[in-house]
């Protein structure tokens, strides 16, 4: 059952304000404005044309990245979009905690089971500069409900990279380069990485290798959207 850390008490929506008594924090009317992701590669999230049967990308059957599977619940689209963007440079509770809230309903149905989370860890320079790490609040109600260990002090980003986003696609990898250190031994086979958004899934296949090296033999990776790669 879904971890409702919520009361019952009415909320204003995350979008438009109107006053709701959904747990999620979106009104009946902004609810179904969200972009639900539902056919993608089981294995990096990235959207799938209706004639696809295979379930697996082009990209990942050339070139599988070093992560099993993937769930992205939605399309980096608006209103998502917006709602990620107010997390995490606005610092907006509500919608973390909306955000939050359906992702943990598509892990719950969709995810395979792992014994651990690891939330994309932040340099500890951006963590200063943002206050909060984004993908430990969105893992820490996941793990609560999943009743897993989250491993928040695992794993750390030792360099302060630049933001993916801000760097072409081409130069995306060699950004990551030794930018994550592991900083106790893992004892589990499976584990989830927690981040926000996915686009080229060079940070998610960076941190799978890494955890891969130091015994993890099953990678997920959960977010919240997936964004069309811009080549």
């Amino acid at each position: 059952m879904i971890n409702n850390w919520l009361n019952n008490s009415q909320y204003s929506c995350v979008l438009c304000g109107d006053r709701t008594t959904a747990v999620t924090g979106l009104c009946e009317q902004c609810t179904p404005l969200l972009p639900h992701l539902h056919n993608s590669c089981r294995q990096c999230a990235s959207p799938l044309s209706d004639d696809n049967h295979s379930h697996v990308c082009g990209e990942c059957l050339r070139q599988p990245p070093a992560f099993d599977h993937a769930i992205c619940t939605f399309y980096y689209s608006h209103p998502i979009d917006y709602l990620i963007q107010q997390m995490k440079f606005h610092a907006q509770l509500s919608v973390t905690r909306t955000l939050a809230s359906f992702m943990q309903q598509s892990v719950i149905t969709r995810a395979q089971p792992v014994e651990a989370i690891v939330p994309v860890p932040l340099h500890r320079q951006r963590l200063r500069q943002r206050g909060f790490n984004q993908a430990l609040e969105l893992a820490r109600p996941l793990a609560r409900a999943l009743k897993i260990p989250l491993l928040e002090r695992s794993v750390i980003r030792k360099h302060n990279t630049l933001a993916q986003s801000s760097l072409p696609l081409s130069e995306r990898s060699n950004n990551l380069k030794h930018a994550f250190h592991i900083l106790e031994p893992l004892s589990y086979r499976s584990v989830a990485i927690v981040d926000d958004v996915m686009t080229s899934a060079q940070t998610a296949h960076s941190l799978a290798l890494l955890l891969k090296k130091h015994g993890v033999e099953q990678v997920s990776i959960w977010c919240i959207a997936r964004s069309v790669i811009d080549t």
